[in-house]
């Protein structure tokens, strides 16, 4: 390819990458954000019955908080990629992440 032509698409591929980064952010950001609606939604279900199902509750409560979590860690991640911090490594329990994923 050209040089010219290469500096004329170089704008194209910006976007297409913009685009596609800006999908994946909302993807990652909505999942949790449906995840604490229902969950939320559930509680109160759970709260209003008669008798109220208080340990039903009260665990997709700690699912709401747990949810709420993990929003607000891949927001910090999202931020640091753009200020270009040093990628962090950790551990990972494989089991509970293929149980979160079920």
């Amino acid at each position: 390819m050209r040089p010219r032509k290469r500096v004329q698409l170089a704008p194209v591929a910006r976007g297409s990458t913009a685009g596609e980064l800006a999908a994946s952010i909302a993807h990652e950001v909505n999942q949790p954000l449906t995840a604490i609606a229902t969950y939320a939604g559930a509680a109160l279900l759970w709260l209003l019955r008669e008798p109220p199902d208080l340990e039903k509750a009260r665990d997709a409560l700690q699912c709401t908080i747990q949810e709420t979590e993990r929003a607000g860690e891949f927001v910090a991640r999202v931020r640091a990629l753009f200020r270009k911090e040093p990628s962090r490594m950790e551990a990972v329990d494989i089991d509970q992440v293929i149980r979160d994923v079920l």
